[in-house]
């Protein structure tokens, strides 16, 4: 019964396969004029076949091994199936770089290696049919009209070739390395999975490169391997393939990163990264984080930035400015303040605009000092509604010493609560509120106002029923103090009627 119930599976699978694979041949004008004596069909598969996977194992010479097919299992996605192969040959660890090493049986194209298992000993690799590669192909149907920009391939690159897919370039690369599986004309499929965005159209570069070597590992090896010249870019970054274009020029955002030492010494990293804002807080932390790593080394109570950064929006005359305190081993690490800072500069962008340009600058602070919000208390028990009330915010310092903040706090008119409650907190801790901007000047104010790591943020109630929205209710005063902060505290005071 079991058996009997896995060749159906099968059948199915197959045809639906076929389906798919004449309804996309159909799609693409590219694929319309490839001979399909060049694809096997699905319902030739049969647990047992061997065939060959074409890959690079170090420099840009295409290889190929043999494998041989175990079964067709579900997965990796719903409703999906995959060829389960086990690699014959004991001598090759396959991991993460042979993603969209094409798989070939009986000298046609099956599909291409998308998935790693960890139980290295057994040689098992699963393989995403071509039929849900071409898929992903058909979302982005070649308009006919050429790129307005353009790069000229010098060399050949072919099924089983080394590619590289920068998210930064310039004087150090960040990026994701796999393996071109099938290109006709300037059309090109690659990986057999999402490279980031799982769906989404988003202009990132290919570039071809070079293997140095593939390093084993216990859990999973992977290729170490380095960017050569561009040769096209991404059209469509879909869960089962990599979609692209030879010759097409992806438009990068220029990134401006410099540091400058407590000694006056200064450090330059001229970049470009993929112009895609929900991605960047996490492309632009990286790359500081590894600028910091490799410049500043770890000191007891870490060292203290200045940093500024200034972003050139489409849509607004005038760039946009934050400047922010932080403590150096906080950003090499998953800082806290960091990201949602990035966030916050970034995704209200994502449905209205896109950034030109991005500079960060880094100045080391004479001392690194952090100190903590210890309480705060009001200087009287009760107040009418109105009425401007002091508020006493202690800090202890980073070496013993204590100072108090004096901060005025005025309870709104209105205001029908008995009991009126504040929290004073760090900027750093602060996260600002989400909301939909109506127009770029929108979005400019709202940036101007996100709170410094040194700044202490006394959050209050404004006046209740002022708004639907719980953000447009608070208050927030803000006063710098002389060193980066943390701690939260709270503090309230009685609301008496006035006679």
């Amino acid at each position: 019964m079991r058996k009997e119930h896995s060749q159906q599976s099968f059948t199915k699978v197959c045809f639906r396969n076929i389906l798919i694979l004449i309804c996309c041949i159909a799609l693409l004008p590219s694929l319309a004029q490839a001979e399909t004596e060049k694809f096997i069909s699905l319902d030739e598969l049969k647990p047992g076949i061997t065939g060959k996977v074409l890959s690079v194992f170090r420099g840009t010479e295409v290889e190929s091994f043999r494998v041989e097919l175990r079964s067709i299992v579900d997965g990796p996605h719903p409703g999906q199936k995959s060829m389960l192969l086990k690699v014959l040959d004991e001598s090759i660890l396959l991991g993460s770089g042979f993603s969209g090493s094409p798989v070939y049986f009986d000298g046609r194209l099956a599909g291409a290696i998308s998935h790693m298992e960890y139980n290295l000993a057994k040689q098992l690799v699963k393989a995403v049919f071509i039929s849900d590669m071409f898929q992903e192909a058909s979302r982005v149907l070649p308009s006919g009209e050429p790129s307005p920009v353009t790069v000229k391939a010098e060399h050949k690159t072919e099924p089983g070739s080394m590619i590289y897919i920068p998210l930064v370039r310039g004087d150090f690369w960040i990026g994701s390395s796999g393996t071109l599986t099938w290109h006709d004309g300037n059309q090109l499929l690659a990986f057999g999975h999402e490279n980031m965005f799982n769906g989404e159209s988003v202009p990132m570069p290919i570039h071809r490169a070079t293997v140095h070597a593939v390093i084993p590992k216990n859990d999973m090896s992977h290729k170490e391997a380095s960017a050569l010249e561009e040769i096209g870019s991404v059209t469509w970054d879909g869960k089962s393939a990599l979609v692209g274009q030879f010759g097409k020029k992806a438009v990068m955002t220029p990134f401006l990163l410099q540091y400058r030492s407590r000694s006056g010494e200064e450090k330059q990293y001229n970049l470009e990264m993929v112009n895609h804002t929900r991605v960047a807080p996490f492309v632009i932390s990286s790359v500081v984080q590894s600028v910091l790593t490799s410049l500043v080394p770890n000191k007891p109570g870490g060292v203290d930035v200045e940093m500024t950064i200034t972003a050139e929006i489409k849509g607004l005359a005038e760039p946009v400015t934050i400047t922010q305190r932080f403590n150096v081993e906080h950003l090499k690490g998953e800082t806290a303040q960091f990201k949602p800072l990035l966030t916050a500069l970034l995704f209200p962008l994502a449905d209205h605009a896109s950034l030109s340009s991005l500079t960060i600058k880094m100045t080391e602070l004479p001392d690194a000092k952090t100190g903590r919000i210890a309480e705060a208390l009001f200087t009287r028990a009760r107040a009418a509604a109105g009425e401007t009330v002091s508020l006493i915010v202690r800090l202890n310092g980073p070496f013993g010493e204590r100072k108090d903040i004096h901060i005025p706090v005025t309870i709104p008119h209105g205001f029908d609560r008995p009991v009126f409650d504040i929290s004073v907190q760090s900027g750093s801790t602060v996260r600002p509120s989400e909301y939909s901007p109506g127009s770029m000047e929108d979005i400019a104010k709202w940036l101007s106002s996100i709170a410094r790591s040194d700044d202490l943020v006394v959050l209050s109630p404004g006046m209740a029923g002022a708004s639907i929205y719980p953000e447009a209710r608070i208050n927030q005063t803000v006063v710098r103090a002389p060193w980066n902060l943390g701690g939260k505290v709270e503090a309230s005071i009685n609301v008496i009627d006035r006679q």
